[in-house]
């Protein structure tokens, strides 16, 4: 009932993000590597962590994608049965245990969702404070070797103004990872 729908309205979107992220964290990685060194070294250490806990998210969520998407499937199955088996419900008077069975499925896809909810927010939090954490060294760093005359003032500041901007895309891929594994499942 809402798979296909869910897939035609999510599926480009998440399609388009995913490969923009990866376009442009390749492209970035070559730029600030050109721009200065050190800086790229950052950018990749805080990029080689945050795939520990993108890896973490991945595993964990095709799991608890898998369970909500089994819970939404009885949640179809119970209300379609519930519905179309309503003249044999009130014939013989079965109207408590049959909304009892709907209210169960309906229990059970509240839990799974929340589990998913449970499951993806604290791992996107540390897969996010790992691009934080290298935004902030960069922007310790690059006045840094500004003040030592290792890098100009111009180039100081494209640095910091960059990096507002350097992990965005990283970050929204890793937001999407729970529309991902819902699709894929």
């Amino acid at each position: 009932t809402t798979d296909l729908n869910f897939l035609e309205m999510y599926a480009m979107h998440v399609l388009d993000k995913v490969a923009n992220g990866f376009i442009n964290v390749l492209v970035m990685s070559v730029f600030l590597f050109l721009f200065d060194w050190r800086m790229g070294i950052v950018f990749f250490a805080g990029l080689f962590a945050s795939m520990f806990a993108y890896q973490a998210m991945q595993n964990r969520m095709i799991a608890a994608s898998a369970k909500q998407k089994q819970a939404q499937a009885e949640v179809v199955a119970a209300t379609l049965e519930y519905v179309q088996g309503m003249t044999v419900i009130k014939s013989f008077n079965l109207t408590g245990e049959q909304a009892r069975r709907v209210e169960e499925a309906f229990t059970r896809h509240s839990e799974a969702c929340y589990d998913i909810d449970k499951t993806f927010i604290p791992l996107y939090s540390l897969y996010s404070i790992c691009f934080k954490i290298a935004c902030g060294v960069i922007l310790v760093l690059a006045p840094m070797l500004a003040i030592g005359g290792e890098m100009s003032i111009v180039k100081m500041l494209t640095a910091v103004i960059a990096t507002f901007t350097l992990y965005a895309p990283m970050e929204l891929m890793g937001s999407l990872t729970s529309l991902m594994r819902l699709m894929e499942a």
